[in-house]
């Protein structure tokens, strides 16, 4: 927020040199009377930007939140995916083992298999390839509902970063309007023709700066 602060300054240090120049003394001479500030410092004791900087993580953290369930509902539809996956493989190696001995079953026996024991062996495959089936169809489901959920999560992200930095365009409009006004009222009655921001200067005498003078506007 202060290298924004710090970039529109400087276009107050330009607009304030085009239109407020003040003619003394000599009808040939401009003499300028130049204030410097320290936004940083004056950011800190402005209430308004505390208010915003507190807005703007309370926003995040519930926008965050909401992001926070979506992705561990992923993560617990991943866990349960990776169950039925498991299951199912166990469930075909169950199959594959039955199918085996019904094989050998049949190849060793002399005399015909009798109905009971073959309709043992149909059920037992039946209900293996059902059970295999339903997991199949589970973890389709579960599939489909990640890829649903991955989709809400990017949205959710794009709507987060949009409405963040919409209310961070407006809460820093609102707060340079207003810091513009205070230091504009600074500037006249100190006589000054020019302020500028402090970082963006190397050298300049104590008496110039008046980032006190503008906290003090501030907690009036």
């Amino acid at each position: 927020m202060n290298k924004t602060f710090l970039t529109i300054f400087c276009w107050i240090t330009i607009i304030i040199l085009k239109i407020s120049a003040l003619e003394l003394a000599t009808s040939d001479i401009f003499v300028f009377r130049v204030g410097v500030v320290d936004m940083d410092k004056v950011l800190q004791n402005y209430p308004k930007a505390q208010q915003y900087e507190y807005n703007y993580i309370q926003m995040k953290n519930i926008k965050q939140q909401e992001i926070s369930l979506i992705e561990q509902e992923i993560e617990n539809l991943m866990k349960k995916k990776i169950e039925y996956t498991t299951e199912l493989e166990q469930l075909n190696i169950q199959l594959k083992q039955l199918q085996q001995k019904q094989e050998v079953f049949v190849s060793t026996q002399n005399v015909e298999i009798s109905s009971v024991e073959q309709k043992e062996y149909s059920q037992q495959i039946q209900q293996i390839n059902s059970n295999i089936e339903s997991r199949q169809k589970d973890i389709s489901e579960i599939e489909k509902t990640i890829s649903e959920k991955r989709n809400l999560l990017k949205e959710k992200q794009k709507e987060m970063e949009s409405e963040l930095d919409k209310y961070k365009e407006k809460s820093e409009a609102e707060i340079f309007a207003s810091l513009y006004e205070i230091i504009s009222e600074v500037a006249v009655e100190e006589k000054l023709n020019i302020v500028i921001e402090k970082s963006g200067i190397l050298y300049g005498i104590p008496e110039i700066d008046i980032t006190d003078k503008i906290i003090k506007h501030i907690q009036k």
